[in-house]
């Protein structure tokens, strides 16, 4: 490990793209733990902890910034807050979220690109939910237009 300055955790930074990774990961845990039988859920505790533990394996690494690889840390926090099974795998977990992460370059620039004056934020991204996008703008899988003013029902006209 490279010797650590006097530099804190606060210091280094977490690029976009390693927090949005740390959200994956942390859904990830909560699925194991919930197919584990166990009805762990995710605080804003835990996410702290984590953000700060990321941090500091950057730090203590002598970086400044941190890496999608600083993410395998985690495995120091989950000890004793998930079922054992799921500790047990989280290696495992935190290997098939990073190898399933796509490129940057492949939601293009402006899913990145931070807006000025908005700080970043945890806010769920539909391309990464499976929403298609046709259905974000108004259209079916098949690309027929959706009317939001229809009853479920099917037909909303006539009284037949």
């Amino acid at each position: 490990a490279a010797a650590v300055t006097g530099e804190t955790v606060e210091a280094v930074t977490v690029p976009g793209e390693v927090r949005r990774l740390l959200l994956k990961v942390m859904q990830a845990l909560v699925h194991a733990c919930r197919l584990a039988g166990a009805n762990w859920e995710l605080s804003d505790r835990f996410l702290v902890k984590a953000l700060k533990l990321v941090r500091a394996h950057a730090l203590s690494e002598g970086r400044k910034e941190c890496q999608a690889a600083d993410l395998y840390a985690l495995r120091f926090l989950t000890a004793f807050r998930v079922p054992w099974a799921v500790h047990q795998r989280v290696m495992e977990i935190i290997r098939s979220v990073l190898e399933s992460a796509e490129p940057k370059e492949a939601r293009g620039d402006w899913a990145t690109t931070p807006v000025e004056g908005l700080e970043e934020t945890a806010m769920p991204r539909p391309w990464e939910d499976g929403v298609q996008s046709e259905q974000i703008e108004g259209k079916d899988a098949g690309g027929e237009s959706v009317d939001a003013t229809e009853g479920e029902g099917g037909d909303s006209g006539g009284s037949g």
